[in-house]
């Protein structure tokens, strides 16, 4: 065979072979399976859900498959762009498909330019099997509970998820991060993208990272925010960036005024307040939200490093302050708030797959001699290396794959970067931005001032805008002037702040309502007793006390614990204070010419038309709420005391309110308006504004028993309640006839009639 012919042959065979894969590629592209979505479409919005079947293990010939469960949110534009965004996830193990309708909003101005494509990463939220861990749920109660376990009992429940699934034929070795990136290409082979653009936060950082390598050629762009470098010993590093999130916090509130001022050394006493901690405990009990089983936890130093990472970065110099004075008020409430959720999870974490992912990256080694290390080092550490222990003896018995040795050398690519970090990031600092923004020769890393771990979602919107013109011009440093002018809402004043003026302002009030209710039976004395009860409860009208009851007793009838905020507890305090207010702004309304009769019939001040009314008032409505209260109280197990404070104090502020507006402005509506508003805000937010805030706690009308605060906030607003009532009846005495006639003029002429008369 001649040389000619040979190379012939061989040319024809490789034209062959290339032909075959190539076809053979195009059959392998896995279908895009539609199906219902999880979850109610949005109006406005037009969704396509389905899955992508993959292979479950692509390193074993003949792998099973298994399903992503994917989103795609089409954009307004009407003619999009091509390259889409692939949103990842963080977590790991997250659920985002399912709690897509609760984030478009925030995504709606990327979504008007291209489409979007949310998906659950394998084992995770909607995709098919989701490796989650019931078994696991009494241990996270357990652990919220501050309650000690050994080593074999934490261990315990996962290892038996881990043998159910195994058991049920589920390879859970291969959901890692490689097959993730894997994962994502086959989805954008699916949809029929050429090219796409990434966000991902957190873990789905890493993923980002590991597709961009593995990928290039199919990403246009990547967005990072609160990245981790995956060639790094991140868990290692964990003690040093926990220590520099402490400090960034501690810096910023010695150069804010207020916080310098309320905290004057917020270092000297977390350090004292470590070192306390170190040999006695703070004990506390509280109770569990759903069992009502009352329980005991202690907070050591280690638990310390716990509660202040999970804390809003704002409240942390405050709570230090706190503890450091035994108050564990923001302890009880977010023990509270992280056990019911627990006990519910709307969207539950897939445990099995969080932990063959992090077993499988490099970054979560940690070696006995690095936790020797920085426990020696940094006050900060021992928390974080009990996590890191607990994760790597469990690591030690999780069926995973070796580490893939390409993670240990850093990320290089053409692929353009942005890379968002949150100043206040305890576990991505801000330098972990510029390390991974360095990795593309078009990298950018910005640090949002005053924004945490997820930094796009609590940012302001100039955060947004950057990655807006990223997305549109890659190639460009994007304009981040704006950074500078971030909105900052300062630290959040502890409770403690207010309570001694709180104290001084009631023991005024007292005496102020002393001194008026002593001139009051004096002066009632001196005038003759002219009583007009029936006419006052015939104008009083009834139909405000009959729905007030009709309300109250159609809720008893049926009630709804988890409406809230029309639970049976806080039922009365919903309804009758509101009725009662609406009632008092009409009861002395301008229009009432009955009550013109009346004075001048009876030879007494007007004032006791009011009292008269305002009796009638209490004793009907009174009597509606005490009835409510003591039935809501034996459904309940609430004490009869607690169920009346719940309604008194917003009753009378309310009242008061209503009264002295309809009196000053002569516009009764002027006083509905405004306690509609203020019942509305109050009732809906009070207790969101408290937590952001707990030197509010004074104003909370409708603050909640469990709180420390709470008789002494019942005290100080039943007599904010009195002395509006007071300044309404003083009110009515100094120009009762303006009150009544509204001009100067007619008021004259009223009191000269009565002088001639009494004369």
């Amino acid at each position: 065979m001649s040389k000619k012919l040979l190379i012939g042959v061989g040319l024809s065979l490789m034209l062959a072979m290339w032909l075959w894969r190539a076809a053979t590629a195009q059959e392998t592209v896995p279908p895009f399976e539609k199906a219902e979505c999880p979850f109610p479409v949005p109006i406005g919005y037009r969704i396509d859900c389905g899955f992508v079947s993959v292979l479950e293990d692509r390193s074993q010939p003949g792998s099973p498959t298994i399903k992503i469960g994917v989103a795609v949110v089409h954009s307004r534009a009407d003619q999009p762009a091509p390259d889409p965004i692939f949103f990842l996830n963080g977590g790991p193990g997250g659920a985002l498909v399912a709690a897509l309708p609760n984030m478009l909003s925030g995504f709606d101005p990327m979504l008007s330019v291209r489409d979007g494509v949310f998906f659950d990463q394998r084992g995770a939220g909607w995709s098919q099997p989701a490796l989650v861990c019931p078994e696991t749920e009494a241990l996270k109660i357990a652990d919220l509970k501050g309650q000690r376990l050994s080593s074999e009992e934490s261990l315990a429940p996962y290892l038996a998820c881990r043998d159910r699934w195994q058991n049920a034929g589920v390879n859970v070795a291969a959901y890692n991060t490689t097959e993730n990136a894997a994962d994502v290409d086959d989805v954008r082979r699916a949809l029929g993208y050429e090219q796409i653009n990434l966000l991902g936060v957190s873990y789905g950082t890493m993923l980002a990272q590991v597709i961009v390598r593995d990928y290039p050629d199919h990403i246009r762009r990547a967005v990072l925010d609160s990245a981790y470098p995956i060639w790094e010993y991140v868990m290692a590093d964990a003690p040093a960036s926990l220590t520099h999130y402490f400090d960034t916090i501690f810096a910023n509130c010695a150069q804010d005024a207020v916080c310098r001022t309320a905290y004057p050394d917020v270092p000297s006493a977390f350090a004292q307040l470590t070192d306390r901690l170190r040999q006695q405990p703070i004990v506390f009990a509280n109770s569990d939200p759903i069992s009502q089983e009352t329980f005991t936890t202690a907070i050591d130093r280690i638990g310390l490093i716990g509660w202040l990472v999970y804390t809003d970065p704002r409240q942390v110099p405050g709570l230090i302050y706190d503890l450091r004075d035994g108050d564990v008020t923001s302890i009880v409430k977010a023990q509270q708030a992280m056990l019911k959720d627990a006990y519910r999870p709307q969207w539950p974490l897939s445990e099995g797959m969080k932990t063959t992912v992090l077993c499988q990256l490099r970054l979560t080694q940690v070696t006995p001699q690095q936790m020797a290390d920085s426990n020696a080092r940094y006050a900060t550490a021992p928390w974080a290396n009990a996590t890191n222990a607990a994760n790597m003896a469990l690591c030690a018995q999780w069926p995973r794959r070796s580490v893939d040795a390409r993670d240990a050398t850093p990320l290089q690519t053409r692929v353009p970067l942005l890379v968002i970090g949150g100043e206040y990031d305890p576990g991505s600092p801000p330098r972990y931005a510029e390390t991974i923004a360095a990795a593309s020769e078009h990298g950018y890393a910005f640090v949002v001032p005053e924004a945490g771990h997820a930094a796009l979602i609590s940012a302001d919107p100039c955060a947004n805008g950057i990655v807006y013109a990223f997305l549109n011009d890659p190639l460009h440093t994007p304009q981040s002037e704006c950074l500078k002018n971030t909105r900052h809402p300062g630290f959040s004043l502890r409770a403690a702040l207010t309570r001694p003026l709180i104290a001084l302002v009631s023991l005024v009030l007292v005496g102020v309502l002393v001194w008026s209710g002593w001139r009051g039976i004096q002066n009632f004395r001196r005038q003759p007793r002219a009583w007009s009860w029936r006419i006052s409860l015939r104008l009083l009208g009834w139909w405000p006390v009959a729905a007030s009851a009709g309300l109250v007793g159609v809720a008893l009838a049926f009630p709804t614990q988890d409406a809230m905020p029309l639970s049976v507890s806080r039922l009365v305090e919903t309804v009758v204070p509101l009725l009662a207010a609406v009632q008092a702004a009409f009861l002395f309304s301008p229009e009432d010419e009955p009550g013109l009769e009346v004075t001048l019939a009876c030879r007494r001040p007007l004032a006791w038309i009011m009292l008269e009314r305002l009796v009638w008032l209490f004793v009907l409505q009174g009597s509606v709420a005490l009835i409510g209260s003591a039935i809501a109280a034996g459904l309940t197990g609430e004490s009869i005391g607690v169920a009346i404070a719940r309604w008194l104090a917003p009753l009378l502020v309310l009242v008061g309110i209503a009264l002295c507006l309809t009196l000053m402005t002569r516009q009764p509506m002027m006083g509905i308006g405004l306690v509609v508003i203020l019942w509305s805000g109050l009732m809906l937010a009070s207790e969101q504004l408290i937590g952001m805030w707990p030197f509010l706690w004074p104003i909370g009308l409708y603050l909640q028993p469990d709180r420390p605060d709470y008789w002494p906030n019942r005290v100080f607003l039943i007599l904010i309640g009195l002395w509006f009532i007071r300044l309404a009846v003083t009110y009515f005495i100094r120009d009762e006839e303006r009150v009544l006639l509204g001009g100067r003029g007619k008021a004259k002429s009223v009191r000269s009639a009565r002088n001639r008369d009494s004369a």
